[in-house]
């Protein structure tokens, strides 16, 4: 029986020939798995990665904005900062 069974609001699984392939929200293939418990694996992770790079994102956003405050630049300047400081 062919079905597509969706895992989280960003991606979806779907059979494959004898694979089974994660499909992001853009339609994209991800990656294809032996199993659908391998991709459902993959799914959690992928999801877990996606809210680690938006918690991410927040904090860099609000840094530039301290940053920006704090020494009175712009996000440009701000930003150049934070990278140089980050590595």
């Amino acid at each position: 029986m062919l079905r597509e069974a969706v895992m989280a609001d960003e991606y979806r699984i779907r059979p494959f020939g004898a694979q089974f392939e994660i499909i992001d929200d853009a339609g994209e293939r991800v990656a294809a798995f032996k199993t659908e418990r391998e991709a459902e694996h993959e799914i959690d992770v992928l999801v877990s990665d996606d809210a680690m790079w938006e918690s991410a994102r927040l904090l860099v956003r609000m840094a530039v904005n301290a940053l920006m405050n704090m020494r009175h630049v712009d996000s440009r300047t701000a930003r150049y900062w934070i990278r140089e400081a980050a590595d």
